[in-house]
């Protein structure tokens, strides 16, 4: 029986200019973009699962605020 190793995807969002920008480079994923974070999220999610292909994975989050240079809590 193989064994199936969890991947974890470390991600940051950035709120710039009134937009939440989505960067994770462990997959070289760039630019999922809007002004609702969760919708950003959801995204970032859909895009992972099927980078991942449907095998299980962990998202690690990292908040931003550009205007403050440090994390934050969303708003």
């Amino acid at each position: 029986m193989g064994t199936t190793s969890l991947k974890i995807a470390h991600v940051k969002y950035i709120y710039e200019d009134s937009i939440w920008i989505a960067d994770c480079k462990e997959v070289g994923m760039v630019g999922y973009q809007g002004r609702n974070l969760e919708k950003v999220k959801k995204l970032v999610s859909e895009g992972l699962q099927l980078y991942f292909e449907d095998q299980s994975f962990e998202i690690i989050e990292e908040i931003f605020d550009q205007a403050l240079l440090k994390p934050s809590i969303p708003k």
